[in-house]
């Protein structure tokens, strides 16, 4: 295919969101951590508020069924965790899977389908990776890709996102690094984006969490401090961003949002001004963080305007 007809319009290059500048659909994303750190706790708090439409980390969410793959944990387990959530009523568009053929069988990946044109979620948890592959070991050079790219195929081909809950291991003197997950070569390969996961407990017994990512897409990288108060209660303290926006775009962007008649979307800016698509959006998210933009939301796609 010409790479006119295959890179198409710049409206195709629009990211949707699951989680706003955090999970966007289409994506497999790995998350990594150490043992008991809270990994499970973190994506299930972010899958009650995706299934009710509410803010996760201050971030907008877009409301939508989660489909959690338990392989690990037992129904006991995984009630006494979602009981700290509200009762059975507050769990709206919430569906759990256990006993689960592997996801790298043509068995399961043909149960994951099936569910995926049944339930049309928003969202696949896989969690663990370790008790969902069939694999002998994960360290060799296709194993690690091979029990992932099914999965893969089917975030793209269902445009539903999935998060895919990995461990680290013990080398602690690594740091915070890629290195730091296990059997990470081909694994991480095979991600669209991988987020690496750290939490101290603080002296009141709180959990202060790191959570820093890398992946395709300027938006994909970032490095997030939060506090976490209880398993129910995460709270963004600090954002910073892989692609940092551009302040010498600014005056174009905002005199181009002036002159318009109506609220303009990314790409329409980006066609205007001639400035990086993805530098569109990075200033327009720094600008309306200033207080210096109106945003809208229309269906799925957000406009911007200069303030009133």
């Amino acid at each position: 295919m010409p790479a006119d007809e295959y890179l198409g319009d710049d409206e195709e290059l629009d990211v949707e969101w699951v989680v706003k500048d955090m999970l966007p659909r289409s994506f497999l994303v790995v998350l990594g951590g150490g043992s008991k750190s809270g990994k499970s706790c973190l994506v299930t708090a972010m899958a009650h508020a995706i299934t009710r439409g509410e803010p996760f980390l201050g971030k907008e969410t877009e409301q939508g069924v989660v489909l959690w793959c338990a392989f690990e944990e037992s129904k006991m387990e995984r009630k006494l965790v979602l009981s700290k959530f509200g009762d059975r009523e507050d769990h709206p568009n919430l569906v759990i899977a256990h006993d689960l053929p592997k996801i790298d069988t043509p068995e399961g990946l043909e149960v994951l389908r099936k569910a995926i044109e049944r339930y049309k979620p928003s969202l696949i948890v896989i969690d663990p990776l370790y008790g969902a592959h069939s694999q002998e070991s994960l360290s060799g050079g296709t194993s690690g890709r091979n029990c992932l790219e099914g999965l893969k195929k089917l975030c793209a081909d269902y445009n539903v996102a999935a998060i895919v809950i990995h461990h680290f291991t013990k080398n602690v003197g690594a740091g915070l690094t890629r290195e730091r997950m296990a059997d990470s070569g081909q694994i991480l390969a095979a991600a669209s984006m991988d987020i690496l996961m750290d939490s101290v407990e603080t002296d009141d017994g709180f959990r202060l969490i790191r959570l820093k990512a890398k992946g395709r897409g300027g938006f994909a990288s970032f490095d997030w401090r939060i506090l976490s108060r209880s398993v129910t209660e995460f709270e963004l303290l600090e954002a910073k961003s892989g692609a940092a926006p551009d302040p010498s775009a600014d005056d174009a962007i905002l005199a181009c949002l002036n002159e318009a008649l109506a609220p303009l979307s990314a790409s329409e800016v980006h066609e205007k001004t001639g400035i990086p698509l993805q530098t569109v959006r990075n200033n327009l998210t720094a600008l309306k963080n200033k207080g210096q933009l109106m945003v809208e939301k229309h269906g799925r796609e957000y406009y911007y305007g200069a303030p009133v």
